[in-house]
């Protein structure tokens, strides 16, 4: 696991198509990090000593040590450092990884599924007990440890391996909150109905309508299974589709607005840059530079008009 004395630079390095990485980051006055990051790649974000404040989105969670936070492709997300010394592990690969794993024909397990579902249907958010805290510190030190012939290909399995456990954290989860939670299928109805909807401007009061409950209990129900409120999911939903939107150049802030499912501009500039800590315009210009430079060499300069079409 590679270890790296944290920088301040609002593009994260990518490390490799998969990787463990620990960071330490280090503070006498308790600076914020403040600049936002984004990748590509899903992170799970680890931490190992405490003292940490994540924000992902417009979500914030204070964190201790075993703390265990999932953070979407392209989300935008910020650490703060709380104490003298913070150190923390990510856990990032590119979606496809999921691809890979199932390519194997005997494979039948979804794992996909659990971390497709974080933030959404199931908290993104783990607290992990003392037992499941030693099983993923030596996780990390087995993904570590090889080397010599054939270490690529270990710490493949490795890293399978750390995922499946994380997955199965995940799951255990969400298990446990569906015994305790109000009704258990409540949040995922609410969400499947937002996730086909949220375009056409709905309101809590629709949603309570379409599944025939108060909107007092599908709140309470929806913040208690999700770890988010039903407007926070919409708001959501709704800056996603907007940042998808966005992210092609010939689109304008106003296309964004109009298929997003926003009542009105104002609100709509003014919910973005609450999410996103930018403005629809600096978002783009944000988004086009980031995965400019994520592309290979190669396909930069072709794209800059430097290398002649293959």
């Amino acid at each position: 696991m590679k270890h790296i004395e944290y920088k301040q630079n609002p593009f994260i390095e990518i490390m490799a198509d998969y990787d463990i990485v620990e960071r330490s980051y280090y503070t006498k006055t308790h600076q914020k990090e403040n600049f936002l990051h984004s990748s590509e790649q899903i992170q799970i974000f680890y931490d190992r000593t405490g003292g940490h404040r994540v924000t992902v989105d417009e979500i914030q969670y204070q964190t201790k040590a075993g703390d265990l936070i999932l953070v979407q492709p392209w989300s935008l997300h910020w650490f703060e450092c709380l104490k003298e010394e913070c150190r923390y592990v990510l856990i990032q690969f590119l979606p496809n990884m999921f691809d890979v794993i199932e390519s194997v024909p005997q494979i039948k397990t979804d794992i996909a599924y659990w971390f497709n579902r974080a933030g959404k249907s199931h908290s993104n958010f783990l607290s992990l007990n003392e037992k499941q805290k030693k099983k993923l510190e030596t996780l990390f030190d087995k993904y570590d440890s090889h080397g010599g012939y054939g270490f690529d290909i270990l710490r493949f399995c490795t890293f399978t391996e750390t995922l499946l456990y994380v997955a199965i954290c995940f799951k255990k989860n969400a298990e446990i909150k569906e015994e305790t939670s109000y009704k258990p299928s409540l949040s995922q109805k609410a969400i499947d109905y937002i996730d086909k909807h949220f375009t056409e401007n709905i309101k809590i009061p629709d949603i309570a309508t379409e599944l025939y409950v108060n909107e007092k209990y599908l709140c309470t129900a929806f913040k208690s299974q999700t770890g988010m409120t039903v407007k926070q999911y919409i708001n959501h939903c709704q800056v996603h589709q907007a940042k998808k939107i966005l992210d092609d150049k010939r689109k304008a802030p106003q296309d964004a607005f109009e298929k997003s499912g926003f009542k009105d501009y104002p609100t709509f500039y003014r919910m973005f840059k609450k999410v996103t800590g930018m403005t629809p315009t600096d978002y783009q210009k944000f988004a086009r530079k980031l995965k400019e430079d994520n592309y290979p060499p190669k396909l930069k300069a072709k794209m800059l008009g430097q290398l002649p079409e293959d």
